[in-house]
């Protein structure tokens, strides 16, 4: 008996363990299917790209495979060229008077972009620029619904010498922006705003991208998306890249970064820090928190990387799909930490659920700035309140008000406005930021922590992938509330 019951249990533990190790890459192919299902049906893009250090260009050739899946007939094919904005002829350029020293720390420098070629397959195609600052492609090539093609572009890219999204700077390349995107079609035309210096002035939707760059091999590289090889051949390296279900892809390369790595869920880490900061383990804990945080807030980041990258900005902190950019000059402890923290909210809040980043500014942004505040409230461990960041917002927001009202100015405190129509950057930063986050928490006040919670759940469930707008905001806190709350947002102005 004692044997038969010991060969019992052991044919037990093993049928429990077969059964275990069965499930085991099921949840790994259930992380992976929610990305592949959205990557279906979207448009590729095919990049291979030469990074010369020694005079800071790009040479690429794009492959772009488009489909229309709209009722109107597109009669061209835009594409931004968002290189183009920095050029000496720009007139409308992706800095303010007040951040161009220190923007260009060593002088003003100058890029461009050129276009030299569009073919679909081996037909030269007619193309032209348009907009203020030639910063449209635009393709003499129509589209009906349902219909496809394959857009081949070849392009140069002239770097400035900057710490902005674009441009190099010391030891350090950023790569943002950098690639001819397509422009979104909408209401039957391409959405064609131009670089401007206030805000994140970006609008697209989810691509798969495949990505090969090569580079000087002293750099290390950080990407969007998952590095699938590695080759290193005559002090260049060669790195092939993909990214399904993505916003946008961005680089970054610098000749001193050191990375270390953890894991959160099925999602690895990385912290791209420098050489002998003393920091990165600190940051890299401060990140892990964040993504898991935000997974039990919100709902489950579904790619398998995120990458936090130190580099020289011009701003705190910039957000791009599967990875952010962390400002290297920011010295204070508990800042470091809240610009990371909002930067990987931005990963639910525009880079999975879109909107246009130039009519809804307030959306992304008042969104990862209460995210921000969710987070110190969710961890105690850092000692701050929902209550103390609350009422620091309102302070500052008061104080900034009283500042302007001294000078005889007014504030334009609209939430639901263009990046355009704001009077400047910091009315820009006072108000969709400090404004928007107080909007995001008198909002909670009024339909309860319960309601707002599942708001939030149910935006990013119906949303992820997808273009949202204030309107699908509003449903959202509707539904979940039980109520109309049009003049709520009405009252704020949202």
């Amino acid at each position: 008996m004692k044997t038969k019951r010991i060969g019992s249990i052991t044919a037990c533990a093993l049928s429990l363990i077969f059964v275990l190790l069965l499930a085991i890459p099921l949840v790994g192919c259930g992380f992976d299917k929610t990305v592949d299902r959205a990557a279906k049906n979207l448009n590729n893009y095919d990049i291979e790209a030469v990074f010369s250090d020694e005079d800071k260009t790009i040479k690429a050739t794009e492959i772009v495979t488009i489909k229309n899946t709209h009722k109107e007939t597109m009669s061209t094919i835009k594409f931004h060229l968002y290189g183009k904005a920095f050029r000496e002829d720009a007139k409308i350029l992706p800095y303010t008077y007040t951040s161009t020293s220190k923007c260009f720390p060593n002088g003003i420098s100058y890029g461009d972009m050129q276009i030299n070629s569009v073919y679909e397959g081996e037909n030269p195609l007619n193309f032209s620029y348009s907009g203020q600052d030639n910063n449209i492609l635009v393709i003499d090539k129509s589209l009906k619904k349902n219909e496809s093609t394959k857009i081949i572009i070849q392009f140069e890219l002239k770097l400035a010498e900057c710490i902005h999204r674009l441009g190099w700077f010391g030891d350090a390349v950023n790569l943002g922006n950098w690639y001819p995107i397509l422009c979104i079609f909408e209401n039957g035309e391409f959405v064609c705003d131009p670089y401007y210096s206030i805000g994140d002035p970006f609008y697209s939707e989810c691509s798969n991208y495949k990505v090969k760059f090569t580079f000087n091999s002293q750099y290390k590289v950080a990407t969007t998306g998952q590095i699938k090889n590695e080759k290193i051949e005559q002090n260049l390296t060669t790195v092939q890249v993909e990214a399904k279900a993505v916003r946008d892809f961005c680089i970054a390369l610098n000749k001193n970064f050191e990375v270390v790595s953890g894991k959160v869920g099925e999602t690895e880490i990385n912290y791209f820090g420098y050489i002998n900061d003393t920091d990165i383990e600190k940051n890299l804990k401060t990140a892990k928190l964040a993504l898991s945080t935000f997974n039990s807030i919100f709902g489950t980041y579904p790619y398998r990387t995120l990458n936090v990258v130190k580099t020289p900005f011009l701003f705190g902190g910039m957000e791009y799909p599967n990875t952010v950019w962390i400002a290297d000059n920011i010295s204070d402890d508990f800042e470091l930490t809240k610009v990371i923290v909002h930067e990987i909210a931005h990963q639910w809040w525009y880079g999975l659920v879109g909107n246009n980043e130039v009519k809804y500014s307030y959306i992304d942004e008042a969104l990862a700035e209460y995210s921000t505040i969710l987070f110190f409230e969710k961890n105690e461990s850092f000692g701050i309140t929902r209550q103390k960041l609350v009422q620091e917002n309102a302070l500052s927001y008061q104080l900034y008000a009283e500042v302007i009202d001294s000078i005889g100015g007014t504030i334009n405190d609209k939430l639901n406005q263009s990046v355009i129509e704001f009077q400047s950057e910091f009315e820009y930063a006072y108000v969709v930021y400090v404004r928007g986050s107080l909007f995001m928490d008198a909002l909670r006040d009024k339909i309860g922590d319960k309601a707002f919670n599942n708001a939030l759940k149910s935006y990013f469930k119906k949303y992820k992938f997808l273009v949202a707008d204030r309107n699908a905001l509003l449903k959202c806190f509707n539904k979940a509330a039980g109520d109309d709350l049009t003049d709520f947002f009405e009252e704020w102005k949202a």
